[in-house]
């Protein structure tokens, strides 16, 4: 960092000399302020000026740059207190000389540059909260996948089981059928044998009762004959006995 204490009018920066003494305008000057200005007021000067200059950059471009770097150069020294007290004394004991006072930052490095160390801690500790947050997202995720992957298995597995009851089930009932026709066939082959063996029964004493009748028959008609030549011999035993008579 560089800064310019001189009694009369220091400090405008010049992109190549770093501060350009020609312009003799302090850093107050360059705000527009007071040198007992309150930091709010030189807040609110910075605000100000800012904002002509954005309203100058479209006719002066390139000096509305130089007076910006200006205005950040003055606003940046005046609005830390330590700086702009070490300035303040600078101007006040720096007499007539104009030439450009160079001050190096004495503080200790990491006073320096504890609000860059500041933005990387939290973008450090923004960092580990987000992957500790992506990681538990993941993790969630994963979580929520083994429950779903589990719920399918046993969704799969109650599946199966209701299938394999089932085709049990359907097993079971045409073994049943089988059984049942198989009853069925059996009784009804019982019941055909035993009609066939009544009717062997009947035939059988049917042709027991024609036999019978047929041999009572035969009797009968041999008795029958029998009598007839029982009879037929005995005319002709009487015929005999007549003859003999005579």
């Amino acid at each position: 960092m560089t800064y310019l204490a001189g009694n009369v009018d220091p400090l405008l920066y010049h992109p190549t000399r770093g501060i350009d003494v020609n312009t003799k305008k302090t850093l107050y000057q360059a705000l527009e302020v007071a040198q007992n200005a309150s930091p709010e007021t030189i807040d609110a000067a910075y605000r100000s000026v800012s904002a002509r200059l954005r309203e100058r950059q479209a006719r002066d471009p390139d000096g509305a740059a130089l007076a910006r770097t200006a205005v950040e150069e003055a606003y940046r020294t005046l609005s830390n207190e330590n700086l702009r007290r070490r300035y303040d004394t600078r101007l006040a004991f720096g007499g007539a000389d104009a030439r450009p006072v160079f001050e190096t930052e004495e503080r200790p490095w990491i006073a320096r540059n504890m609000p860059w160390l500041l933005m990387a801690a939290a973008a450090a500790a923004g960092a580990y909260g987000y992957h500790h947050h992506v990681q538990g997202e993941r993790a969630a995720v994963a979580a929520q996948l083994r429950e779903k992957e589990e719920l399918l298995a046993r969704q799969q597995a109650e599946s199966d089981e209701a299938a394999r009851r089932s085709r049990e089930a359907e097993e079971s009932r045409k073994r049943r059928m089988d059984d049942a026709r198989y009853q069925v066939w059996v009784d009804q082959t019982r019941r055909e044998a035993a009609a066939h063996s009544r009717r062997l029964e009947q035939d059988a004493a049917r042709e027991q009762r024609v036999e019978e009748m047929t041999r009572r028959r035969e009797e009968a008609e041999a008795r029958r004959r029998l009598e007839q030549e029982k009879v037929r011999l005995r005319h002709l035993e009487q015929q005999n006995y007549g003859y003999r008579r005579y």
